[in-house]
């Protein structure tokens, strides 16, 4: 058993062995999801609503609270914000977008976890919504991830039994993303199995769409290289169209979206045989 493993099992379970360390992360995975809606919870709640005693609980709290998945206080626990994003909470654009839907992309997020199974390699692009992604991750083993997203590599380095492949390029503004034609040489030599991305806007007719050319055509590059496309966007860009294209509505194999997105909304991107998720 690798180090890295060991460390993630605890004190208490080093010598039981693989079996033991899923049932852990599985566990972790429980209790993330329950904090989905962003709120703290009493961890007498969490108990309840994982089924499990409450001394493993509070270890299972104490692991995730070192790597920086949640935060404790008296008795309570809440999900903690992304590390790579405590630079910028003090620019309001920022934290507007980081706030904006909160719960509605925790939820969106969750579920797209749901779809990365063992042994996958996956692109996650950057964003807030799919930065969420990687706390409910923790169950997965054997994961590849290709990224351009700093925070998400810097969330994703706490698991150093993945692999995390962060692009080359530069850094562009407040968002994290590493662009231009170096990150796009690199993208074009991986392939990956699932490419997980969110928009500005999403159209039947104009397709996916960003409002930042470089950062779309980053996307692009990802986009093309991967075997599926799950698309995160919550029910306020179902509609929108942005500047810049990254792709058509139909190379688009899943959206996943949020309760909020009316038959209405949904209808057209199903009749474009787009599988649609309400989270």
């Amino acid at each position: 058993m690798s180090s890295s493993l060991l460390e993630v099992i605890g004190e208490g379970e080093r010598q039981v062995g693989r079996r033991p360390a899923k049932k852990v992360q599985e566990r972790c995975t429980r209790i993330l999801e329950c904090l989905a809606e962003g709120e703290e919870l009493p961890v007498e709640a969490v108990v309840a609503r994982t089924g499990v005693s409450p001394a493993t609980i509070r270890r299972d709290l104490k692991r995730l609270e070192r790597q920086g998945l949640i935060r404790r206080s008296h008795g309570a626990v809440a999900l903690a914000e992304s590390c790579g994003f405590e630079p910028f909470l003090h620019d309001p654009g920022f934290r507007e977008q980081l706030h904006h839907m909160a719960v509605e992309k925790r939820r969106i997020a969750a579920a797209a976890a749901a779809l990365v199974q063992h042994g996958d390699t996956i692109g996650l692009a950057p964003g807030t919504t799919v930065a969420q992604m990687t706390r409910y991750l923790q169950s997965r083993r054997e994961l590849t991830v290709v990224t351009n997203a700093l925070n998400v590599a810097m969330d994703l380095s706490r698991r150093p039994q993945w692999k995390v492949h962060l692009t080359g390029g530069y850094l562009s503004g407040n968002w994290l993303a590493l662009v231009g034609p170096k990150a796009i040489e690199f993208i074009s030599a991986i392939f990956t199995d699932v490419f997980f991305f969110g928009a500005n806007g999403v159209d039947v007719e104009h397709g996916v769409t960003d409002r930042h050319p470089e950062e779309a055509a980053v996307n692009q590059a990802l986009a093309k290289q991967a075997r599926r496309r799950v698309l995160l966007a919550d029910h306020t860009k179902l509609g929108r169209t942005a500047r810049h294209l990254v792709c058509p509505i139909d190379e688009v194999d899943v959206i996943i979206t949020d309760s909020g997105a009316s038959e209405e909304l949904i209808t057209p991107f199903q009749r474009l045989g787009v599988e649609v998720v309400r989270a």
